[in-house]
């Protein structure tokens, strides 16, 4: 039972360091290090989030990618491609090289909110209920 124990500790703190940065040595921000020691608290499940919010910005900012929550409507999708991706310089204008220099692991949340103001169906299945 305790190299089982061992095994999964070993191995959440493989998957930590791989998807929130988090050093495979267990370095790292001490709120992570905390989430993968006791990942079923909502302490931990708020800093996954956290994390994967900053890196979903970054990503956001340097490479204007889509889908997107910042993109609710035709009107914000037409707004949104007017600004182009941003070679060289994210949104606030720091260069995206720094930007991304300051990802943490790779998760990203996932976009619910992209069209969300817009009714997609089918025009022939708008009528019905």
């Amino acid at each position: 039972a305790i190299e089982g124990r061992s095994f999964s500790k070993s191995l959440r703190f493989a998957l930590m360091a791989q998807h929130f940065g988090l050093g495979a040595d267990g370095s790292g921000e001490q709120s992570l290090r905390e989430a993968a020691a006791n990942p079923a608290t909502p302490s931990a499940r708020d800093d996954i989030r956290r994390v994967a919010r900053r890196n979903t910005l970054i990503f956001e900012d340097v490479f204007c990618v889509l889908p997107t929550d910042r993109v609710r409507s035709w009107k914000d999708l037409e707004a949104w491609r007017q600004s182009g991706p941003r070679t060289g310089f994210s949104i606030n204008a720091k260069p995206a090289d720094e930007r991304l220099a300051d990802l943490a692991g790779r998760a990203v949340l996932y976009p619910i909110e992209f069209m969300a103001s817009e009714d997609l169906r089918l025009p022939s299945s708008r009528g019905r209920k």
